[in-house]
């Protein structure tokens, strides 16, 4: 049973693997939408895409809001990361499980924590790191700017003089470092508003006259200078100094057996249906040459 159920998580990350290329795709579509290169797409200019562009994002400012993805520091602007990984983009889930977008940012914490070796660490230390990392957005090495310098020693000095790398300030930090890869860490007051589940039953999307008039309504809120405002940088402007240090995690209970046979049973179900969904989906693409219209979850 354990064999089997190794084989079955393997194909289950395998396919979240094949299924990111889309959400790759994706990414790319909205990255040419973000002419300041800071990681935010005006409103107006996400619900405004023409009527032959790959995609139509149609998620309800509402759920913009709630998951983070919206930042109303000025002009309303949608946070790429954040809306990425967002439960709009799930294409399956259970209560085991869930398919969603990959986040590059973890790979790049991944690799500052094997340098690191430490749960946290010198500023100084951490900038050199940091600008010899490269993304698909970011090419390394490189010089980072002064504001995002004096925003990490400003972290060091909130916690003891070393910056804990999975504090809520270092994720804010690492989210102007890498704006294209690591999302804004919003705190939530329930953990599943990012899960499927939560959004199962919610209006999620807005209907394309919606997207219209909510389009024009941010044209018209967007009273901000804003010359004034692109001479500071994006970092003074939306900073949170609120901090959140991760608690010591509890021991893993260990389970049955059978409690683990049901698992690995769950999660072959969930592969199952998804591997059954992906088909379908597949023949429909083939069937239609129409652009892909960006919707909310196929529930």
């Amino acid at each position: 049973m354990q064999d089997m159920c190794g084989i079955v998580a393997e194909l289950a990350h395998g396919y979240g693997k094949w299924q990111n290329t889309e959400c790759m795709q994706m990414k790319d579509e909205l990255v040419e939408l973000d002419v300041d290169g800071d990681g935010r797409i005006p409103l107006k200019v996400f619900y405004g895409q023409q009527d032959n562009a790959k995609y139509q994002f149609s998620e309800s400012v509402q759920y913009l809001q709630e998951i983070g993805a919206l930042d109303e520091s000025g002009e309303k602007k949608v946070r790429i990361a954040n809306y990425l990984q967002g439960p709009s983009n799930c294409i399956a889930s259970s209560s085991y499980y869930s398919i969603c977008c990959l986040s590059e940012c973890e790979g790049l914490v991944n690799e500052l924590e094997a340098k690191v070796q430490a749960p946290a660490a010198d500023a100084a230390y951490l900038l050199e790191l940091v600008g010899h990392i490269s993304s698909a957005s970011v090419d390394a090495p490189r010089q980072l700017p002064f504001g995002l310098e004096r925003r990490l020693q400003d972290i060091a000095d909130h916690n003891g003089g070393q910056v804990p790398l999975h504090g809520r300030l270092f994720a804010e930090w690492m989210h102007y470092a890498f704006p294209h890869e690591c999302p804004y860490p919003k705190v939530f007051q329930e953990s599943k508003i990012l899960t499927p589940e939560f959004w199962a039953q919610k209006k999620m999307s807005v209907d394309a006259q919606e997207r219209l008039e909510i389009a024009s309504s941010a044209v018209l809120e967007n009273t901000t200078d804003s010359d004034s405002v692109a001479a500071e940088s994006e970092a003074e402007i939306a900073w949170s100094s609120e901090e959140l240090l991760h608690a010591h995690e509890a021991p893993v209970r260990k389970h049955g057996s059978a409690r683990a046979a049901m698992r690995c049973t769950m999660q072959l179900a969930l592969l199952l249906g998804v591997l059954r969904a992906a088909a379908g989906s597949w023949q429909t693409l083939r069937d239609l040459a129409a652009p892909k219209s960006k919707a909310a979850l196929p529930f």
